[in-house]
């Protein structure tokens, strides 16, 4: 027969195990706890990333201007006065702005922004090959405070 000494020194060894196992598996969960948590935070930032990008930015004065690129924004101020215009108009327009096509052909590429524009439902044909902005894209001019940069921007937004 054991002596009772005996019996609970085996006892608290495995406890003494048992306590090892469990304070390593807790570390390894604090270790995933706060990588599931660092994951989360990047996914928030990369979904607050796309939809500014899908929203278009937003000028010093907090209203947002309507296209991404500079083409976009062109294209806005071109069809700003509320007039149709032919995407031949509209390239000799940005020839003369020397809007930039990066050796692309300039109707190609004013046609595929304008049709980002028709998507996001700030621009319409109104024939075949005549555009004019929608009742979405009415605009006017915002001002910077410091009124060296203007933007255009979407009225009431």
């Amino acid at each position: 027969m054991k002596n009772l000494k005996d019996e609970l020194l085996q006892r608290l060894e495995k406890v003494k195990g048992e306590h090892a196992q469990l304070t390593q598996r807790l570390t390894r969960l604090v270790e995933l706890e706060q990588a599931l948590e660092l994951l989360i935070k990047e996914e928030d930032l990369q979904t607050q990333a796309t939809q500014l990008a899908l929203l278009g930015v937003k000028a010093i004065n907090g209203r947002k201007v309507i296209g991404r690129t500079e083409l976009s924004r062109f294209i806005v101020r071109a069809l700003a006065d509320g007039k149709a215009r032919s995407l031949n108009e509209l390239v000799d327009m940005a020839k003369n702005e020397s809007i930039s096509f990066n050796n692309k052909a300039p109707k190609r590429v004013l046609h595929f922004a304008l049709v980002g524009l028709k998507r996001n439902n700030y621009a319409k044909t109104v024939n075949k090959g005549i555009w004019q902005l929608t009742e979405k894209a009415i605009i006017k001019p915002a001002i910077s405070e410091d009124k060296e940069e203007i933007a255009t921007t979407m009225a009431g937004h």
